[in-house]
């Protein structure tokens, strides 16, 4: 160990140990540690949007890496302050492709500008003009949405979930998961403590302050439950951010896809997990003993071959093809080992007299369906 990390970590313990605050980390490091893999990551995509401008220079750098490519970029930020302080070198762009605007990020249906244009014409008197103000507002948010639904390759979050209240931010993940394509990717940059703080905290991080801290593995818990799969953690500096109060800020970037809803259809898939670890478990129960041969359905099949999981995982593809069409219900509740029998055709998936029909977790309709790997 250097004498500098031994210094180091002295200081973070007396630091921990007398719950003062210690500030480690300016936010331009972290848009230093967040450059790479966001713009690695735009480089994939076509569409793509940004809420929050949160850490400073990183819409303009994203701006600049994609300028010169066929790529849609809309940056969302709530507070017209914090992104004024953006705006005129995102304004130096001149570019049809790129949009900014200060709007909700809980709510990308609604697009201010015809909100304005609409209160430009329109007397509100009483609670019925009002009530009527707030239809006809609706009523063209869900005709002509600000982002549609399914639009959208990458999402960026931009440190809001420090931002914005609980109930808020389940809302932004949500609208994230709305916009959305299939297969599509979300990177969220957040702030984590590693305790519970006993109270409300309030951190001033140059133009704004983080009034939410959640805990650690909050951030997975929490995309887990806006629909999101296959999580990863990615540190972007290596030592707290700050520490307040005897508890430890770190700043993440927390990978995360959409793509696993919808219905399990059985052809015949198997996938081996490659190791190091004697098993692992994925995020609907389903565990993958090292060096076997897993049933698993198309759907599932199909994720593990795409990133995150793709490096993981060895596909076993069957001899016989069975057409979407025609292929079984698979019962993802009780995953079990694929026999080759059927990997080799020996034994037909869709023999009327073969058991093991799915139960009603994979069913056809949403009612059908628990919220797990068939979720709606």
């Amino acid at each position: 160990m250097s004498r500098a990390i031994a210094l180091r970590r002295a200081a973070l313990r007396l630091a921990v140990r007398e719950g003062v605050d210690i500030n480690l980390t300016a936010l331009d490091r972290i848009e230093g540690a967040l450059r790479v893999p966001i713009h690695t990551a735009a480089a994939d995509a076509r569409t793509i949007l940004l809420l929050g401008t949160s850490t400073p220079d990183l819409a303009n750098g994203l701006v600049s890496a994609i300028a010169m490519q066929a790529k849609s970029l809309t940056v969302i930020e709530p507070d017209p302050g914090l992104l004024f302080s953006e705006l005129p070198r995102l304004a130096a762009v001149n570019d049809e492709s790129m949009t900014v605007l200060s709007a909700d990020p809980w709510d990308l249906r609604i697009d201010p500008r015809a909100v304005d244009e609409l209160l430009a014409t329109v007397r509100t008197t009483d609670f019925a003009s009002y009530r009527a103000l707030g239809k006809e507002i609706a009523d063209r948010a869900a005709a002509a949405p600000l982002i549609a639904d399914e639009s959208i390759d990458l999402v960026i979050v931009d440190l809001l979930g420090n931002r914005l209240t609980t109930f808020e931010n389940a809302r932004v993940l949500a609208e994230a998961f709305r916009v959305l394509r299939k297969n599509g990717r979300l990177l969220v940059a957040c702030l984590t403590a590693d305790e519970q703080p006993t109270s409300e905290v309030e951190i001033g991080l140059g133009s704004w302050s983080a009034v939410r801290l959640p805990l650690e593995a909050d951030g997975a818990a929490e995309l887990g439950s806006a629909g999101f799969h296959g999580m990863t953690y990615h540190a972007l500096v290596d030592r707290p951010v700050r520490i307040v109060k005897g508890i430890e800020l770190r700043a993440f970037l927390i990978d995360a896809y959409k793509g696993k809803q919808g219905i399990c259809l059985d052809q015949g898939h198997a996938v081996i997990y490659r190791g190091p670890w004697r098993e692992v478990l994925d995020d609907d129960d389903h565990r993958y003993p090292r060096g076997r041969r897993v049933a698993v359905c198309a759907k599932t099949h199909e994720l593990l071959m795409r990133p995150p999981y793709r490096e993981d995982f060895i596909s076993v593809a069957p001899y016989v093809h069975v057409p979407l069409d025609q292929a079984p219900l698979f019962d993802c509740n009780t995953p079990a080992l694929r026999d080759p029998a059927i990997t080799k055709g020996r034994v037909s998936l869709v023999d009327p007299g073969r058991a093991g029909i799915a139960p009603a977790c994979c069913g056809p309709t949403p009612s059908d369906q628990d919220g797990k790997c068939c979720g709606p």
